[in-house]
């Protein structure tokens, strides 16, 4: 696996554009050969740290 598209909701929404960031660097992440398994936790502990931030 070299390259990553993902499709998240309508061109031009926030999300859709944080959605193609995120797609752009894990195909980065591949194509230098990082493990896939290190970019998805890389993504989980940074999700985990924005949602405890904004529970206090």
């Amino acid at each position: 696996m070299g390259e990553v598209f993902i499709r998240w909701g309508k061109q031009g929404q926030t999300s859709a554009g944080l959605m193609d960031i995120y797609a752009v660097a894990l195909s980065v992440g591949l194509q230098h050969d990082v493990p896939l398994l290190d970019l998805v936790n890389s993504r989980v502990a940074l999700c985990a740290a924005t949602v405890r931030r904004g529970a206090r």
